[in-house]
């Protein structure tokens, strides 16, 4: 998946995938993890969890990107907070699975924790298109903002 953003940032110098790509490769890649579960034949099942691979290295490029993004006196922090909250969703992530997988067969328990996911990742996408924000490098970002109301309606 590397190697795909690479070639596709590179080409017209675009930033790496955004916000949106990010809600819509969770979607993708919680999907495939239930399709991986499902008991379908082994064939399909290797497909899905490439397509689940795929999907998680998309994630996590958007997702680092996004972070790099941040002014440097603050990325270093954000990746800190970052690597915590992140550990500390997949702990309780594995005890909530754990006492789960107790009382339901494992493509429900599947199902149920990456079914959430799905919705919150809906909605992060929903919000995200209908609120307009553009998926653009922060240095243009940056320069609108500096730009005069003035100036910036005589530009257009």
């Amino acid at each position: 998946m590397q190697q795909i953003c690479g070639r596709w940032a590179g080409r017209g110098g675009r930033q790496g995938p955004g916000e949106r790509a990010f809600a819509i490769g969770a979607c993708v890649m919680s999907a495939a993890f239930i399709v991986v579960f499902a008991g379908l034949p082994t064939g399909v099942a290797v497909a899905a969890a490439l397509v689940a691979g795929m999907a998680d290295g998309l994630t996590e490029i958007a997702y680092v990107s996004r972070l790099q993004a941040a002014p440097d006196a603050q990325r270093g922090r954000l990746f800190g907070l970052s690597a915590s909250v992140e550990n500390t969703g997949f702990g309780l992530g594995m005890l909530v699975s754990g006492a789960l997988l107790d009382h339901f067969r494992p493509l429900h328990v599947v199902g149920l924790l990456h079914g959430v996911a799905i919705v919150l990742c809906l909605a992060m996408f929903v919000v995200l298109v209908r609120y307009g924000r553009r998926e653009r490098p922060p240095a243009d970002a940056a320069r609108e903002r500096d730009v005069p109301s003035s100036v910036e309606s005589e530009a257009r």
